[in-house]
């Protein structure tokens, strides 16, 4: 499959950089289309409420392998692995996107949790069981990301977020380098996020139009709903022995 199968993808990725955040941080407001959004929801809802593809990390940071469910290969992952870093006078492929830089080329791990309004994440870090590159995709509803960073001497994060990342649903970020390592994120418990506007949103440039509109009109307000979040990644320490991570996982075999 082709590029040409994922029209409303930019050209490349320089055009959705996140300008005023460190290293390399990617933001598409319209990831995936209404359909796909619907048909992975459909996927998702009859299922628990978080999901872990292909099997949980174990005390050791290792993940047994197994192939991710084909829902997400057809729709997110085929999308992620062929939407190129830069411009190429070739036909952009595996060889050239986002997670070309990963020990195993493209994400193997994929987290889904449901966040309804006024849940949030106490600010944290992704950890060293993974490569530096994390990749989110929001639908049903929209989240905004508050970026803390960390003091070079004490390693605490900021009181307050440096950064703010408005999350529209069927989006994708992507955070790299240090973005991912020198950075903590979360998500404050609120049922409205407030003070959403240019010099507020540092991704404020790629919004929707509706979005930025929306948000004017309304005060800087944007009322939560239930978000559904696809996280992927790829975990370095892959087991081809189920039988060796089993008891790790403390479950029976």
């Amino acid at each position: 499959m082709s590029r040409q199968a994922f029209p409303n993808l930019p050209p490349d990725c320089s055009s959705v950089r996140i300008a005023n955040l460190p290293e390399a941080s990617f933001y598409i407001s319209d990831f995936l289309t209404e359909e796909e959004e619907a048909y992975i929801l459909d996927k998702q809802l009859s299922r628990r409420r978080l999901q872990v593809y292909p099997s949980p990390l174990s005390a050791k940071n290792e993940m047994a392998a197994g192939p991710l469910p084909s829902w997400l290969e057809d729709t997110i992952i085929s999308r992620l692995v062929r939407f190129p870093l830069s411009p190429s006078p070739s036909e952009p492929g595996e060889s050239n996107n986002l997670f070309s830089p990963s020990p195993h080329g493209r994400p193997n791990h994929c987290l889904i949790n449901e966040y309804p309004p006024g849940i949030g994440i106490f600010p944290h870090e992704d950890g060293p069981a993974y490569h530096p590159i994390v990749a989110t995709v929001s639908m049903g509803g929209h989240t905004v990301l508050d970026i803390y960073t960390k003091d070079p001497q004490t390693r605490l994060k900021s009181d307050e977020p440096t950064w703010r990342i408005l999350q529209e649903r069927r989006s994708l970020l992507v955070t790299t380098g240090s973005m991912y390592e020198e950075t903590l994120h979360g998500i404050a418990e609120a049922e409205v996020d407030e003070n959403l506007g240019e010099g507020r949103v540092v991704n404020w440039n790629l919004l929707r139009d509706k979005t930025r509109t929306s948000c004017k009109e309304n005060g800087g307000k944007m009322e939560r709903n239930l978000r559904v979040s696809a996280t992927l990644r790829d975990v370095l320490k892959v087991m081809r022995d189920w039988g060796r991570l089993v008891p790790s996982l403390g479950l029976k075999r």
